[in-house]
């Protein structure tokens, strides 16, 4: 794997099932550092200090038939390129597809932070309005308090009235991830199949595309605050 911009804190490699195998990055033995890694069978192993350009994992082991070697990972406080070299995260996101801005197989949470002006009691009723999105989940916080969750396209307004203050105010909207674009599938040409099997990670011949096939996520359109008194946008 390609390495753009050295990542400051250590990374980790993260391996379903390593016992018995000698693991190498750039020449230098990885030991397991007692850490997992989304399932406890997916061990973590801490990696030497990076190197800038071309790194090397070298997997090695006797060959047994009940061993399956799954996909493998490296972890860490860095970004990723389209082109899937890592690079330094960006300091701050901007309304589009996270995974175009270092985050291409991230399966976590991100959150915007955004304030909102004063309320005022003739202001009558807040609603914050989602626009387009993608995530399996959303919670929004007003001044650090739980405002209340959304979820699919038809659960996309939430009356924070509540919560607001006569001072500035802080909205935080959280958006959950999903391991999708962490464990696939990625090669296969067609996409939103409502059930997915093992041929989905495999696909050959006309279904095939060597191409990351990926899943959008985050906050793609603006996000609004209503005024139920007929009076528009706060």
């Amino acid at each position: 794997f390609t390495v753009r911009d050295v990542p400051e804190n250590p990374c980790r490699f993260v391996m379903e099932n390593p016992q018995g195998l000698e693991i190498l990055c750039n020449g230098v033995p990885c030991r397991e550092d007692g850490g997992w890694y989304v399932d406890k069978s997916m061990r973590t192993l801490t990696l030497p200090k990076l190197a800038a350009g071309e790194n090397v994992i070298e997997i090695r082991g006797g060959y047994r038939g009940d061993r399956e070697l799954e996909d493998v990972f490296v972890t860490g406080d860095f970004g990723v390129r389209p082109d899937r070299e890592i690079v330094r995260e960006p300091e701050k996101l901007h309304f589009g597809d996270w995974c175009m801005q270092g985050y291409i197989h991230y399966p976590g949470d991100m959150v915007y932070h955004f304030t909102a002006p004063a309320y005022h009691a003739e202001d009558g009723r807040i609603v914050l309005t989602l626009g387009e999105h993608s995530a399996a989940l959303v919670e929004i916080t007003v001044n650090g308090q739980t405002a209340g969750h959304l979820f699919g396209k038809g659960y996309n307004t939430l009356d924070i009235t509540n919560l607001l203050t006569d001072g500035e105010n802080a909205v935080d909207i959280r958006l959950a991830g999903t391991p999708r674009n962490l464990f696939g599938p990625f090669h296969q040409k067609y996409t939103d199949c409502t059930r997915i099997s093992w041929a989905d990670f495999r696909t050959e011949g006309i279904l095939y595309t060597p191409d990351y096939v990926l899943k959008p996520y985050g906050l793609f359109h603006q996000v609004k605050l209503i005024k139920e008194n007929g009076e528009g946008q706060l």
